[in-house]
């Protein structure tokens, strides 16, 4: 795991969004609308962008990018300029994981902020790994940028055909597990922020 600095989550007991039902499956996509104002996604955007952005890769590996992949990212680690972040995600999972019953302790690898622009994608993958990656479990993804800023650039998911919400300030919870993708973006440039919660790996 991350030698990063790690904040543990808190205990505090709220009532759940609940996981929905869609065309007779069970969606373990659940998404919880303006978890962040418009604002504070323009100040995370404007935070991120005065750090040097790299390459995203597909895994840990930092000197190339699999051609699966093409964004630029920039992380975020707890600290106090950042603290109201992690503290609006702590809230978030506290509330859906009543409904997925994980067992989680902390955000081991801090945030990762990514932008999409001119053909920019993520292909089909799964946030859960080997190694270090064995423990994510719940995979967050926060949409920073207006929806009509750009086109193309959808969260998808291959096995239980959702489509996330492309609503600024939205936050879509999935198991770590699930397949998903970023499609291309084909116009303009696509924020996201994305965070993965750890735990002990699943049995």
């Amino acid at each position: 795991m991350s030698t990063k600095p790690q904040r543990a989550l808190s205990s505090a007991s709220v009532v759940p969004p609940g996981i929905r039902a869609q065309s007779e499956h069970l969606s373990l996509v659940a998404t919880m609308p303006a978890v962040f104002s418009v604002e504070e996604c323009e100040r995370i955007v404007a935070i991120a962008r005065a750090h040097p952005g790299s390459q995203g890769t597909v895994d840990a590996r930092a000197d190339a990018a699999d051609p699966i992949r093409r964004s630029t990212v920039r992380f975020l680690n707890p600290e106090p300029a950042s603290e109201w972040i992690f503290a609006r995600l702590d809230q978030a999972v506290t509330r859906l994981n009543a409904a997925y019953a994980f067992e989680l302790q902390a955000f081991a690898e801090g945030v990762q902020i990514a932008s999409y622009t001119d053909g920019g994608h993520y292909g089909w993958h799964a946030d859960l790994g080997p190694g270090a990656f064995s423990r994510r479990k719940l995979s967050l993804s926060v949409q920073l940028s207006p929806d009509a800023d750009y086109d193309g650039g959808d969260l998808e998911f291959l096995v239980s055909r959702d489509s996330a919400a492309r609503s600024q300030g939205a936050l879509i919870a999935f198991p770590s597990f699930l397949v998903h993708r970023v499609t291309p973006v084909t116009r303009g440039e696509r924020w996201s922020m994305v965070s993965w919660i750890a735990g002990p790996p699943f049995r």
